[in-house]
């Protein structure tokens, strides 16, 4: 989806970018979201353990109810099933946090624009090269050395970029090499295998502009996240492997990352595709009768009707998997710096 672009670029700034949010060196910035990311999983099945050695004690504890009669035994087992109940309340606090998405996905994710086109953009680390990934329809008449714009700290930077575009034209995705480090190195699972027909999945981007954004500590952007269900998939050729989503989208999306949490993979967040936009359909608003004063028939009326394009609700992206060989065959994207052993 195509949203104008109405602040203007400034110049590159001799260093890579990275907010107060982001932290200020690559180490700050892996200490603070990376080992959080790679620890939530055993955290999380560790928290599972307890939730069933908890459940355990809660039937336990009704059965000693059941059982004893002695009034102070009651006492004791009340007070073991309310204390278990209460740990389990709060083993499921804990796990809904655990599953919101990291930092580390969302610092990853900008807004994007090129000409008169804006939309989103994400970041990705592929065999120590860094590749900004976004909607191949908002870079149309794109060459190599082109300069597309990304908004950082509320500044609009220009990045001088390679296009990589995937062997099949249909797809709507696309690579850019940039020639400057946009986001420290960090290890994100990509691809949509581990991905299946029925589960809930997320898609990040900006609509309309708008965004996440804070006072203090820092200015960045971040970005909406939005829910949806992986409802089909069409991987034949002549569709360019579209993944369609039941969620609701907007403008802005564009380009943004679709996310789901891949069950092999102990639950670890996993970029599946890229959004593209949705399915629209027309939908009548308004008929009327008017006067047609070229007629030359007795009957001077024509009826006029008035549709608007609705949205079905129905995402489009596509699969990462058609980037990924492009990438593959034409490795160029920026160098990431080397990291101290």
């Amino acid at each position: 989806m195509r949203d104008p672009v109405r602040t203007a670029s400034v110049g590159l700034p001799d260093n890579y970018w990275l907010s107060p949010l982001r932290g200020n060196n690559a180490q700050d910035h892996k200490r603070a979201t990376a080992t959080k990311f790679w620890e939530s999983d055993k955290l999380r099945d560790n928290k599972r353990i307890q939730a069933d050695a908890q459940y355990a004690l809660l039937i336990l504890g009704v059965g000693c109810f059941m059982r004893r009669r002695t009034i102070m035994r009651k006492i004791v087992v009340i007070f073991f099933v309310l204390l278990s109940l209460l740990d389990t309340l709060s083993f499921a606090e804990n796990v809904k946090l655990q599953r919101a998405i990291p930092f580390g996905i969302l610092n990853r994710v900008f807004p994007f624009a090129f000409g008169e086109h804006a939309g989103s953009c994400f970041i990705i680390d592929d065999d120590d090269r860094q590749y900004i990934i976004t909607a191949r329809h908002l870079v149309s008449g794109i060459s190599e050395h082109d300069t597309i714009r990304i908004l950082i700290n509320e500044v609009w930077r220009n990045i001088e970029v390679v296009p990589i575009f995937p062997e099949n034209d249909k797809t709507d995705i696309v690579a850019l090499a940039g020639n400057k480090l946009v986001a420290p190195k960090m290890e994100i699972l990509i691809g949509a295998g581990g991905m299946y027909v029925g589960q809930d999945v997320y898609f990040l981007g900006f609509p309309f502009g708008l965004a996440t954004q804070f006072d203090k500590p820092t200015t960045s952007r971040i970005a909406f996240i939005k829910k949806a269900i992986l409802s089909a998939v069409d991987t034949r050729p002549d569709s360019g492997n579209i993944i369609y989503l039941d969620g609701h989208n907007n403008p802005g999306f564009s380009g943004g990352p679709v996310i789901f949490a891949n069950y092999e993979q102990h639950e670890r967040l996993q970029i599946a595709g890229v959004v593209s936009g949705y399915k629209n359909q027309p939908t009548k608003v308004m008929s009327a009768l008017i006067e047609d004063t070229k007629s030359n028939t007795n009957d001077s009326k024509k009826k006029i009707v008035h549709y608007i394009l609705e949205n079905t609700g129905i995402v489009v992206a596509y699969h990462f998997s058609e980037i990924e060989k492009a990438i593959k065959n034409k490795p160029i994207g920026f160098p990431l710096p080397k990291t101290k052993e």
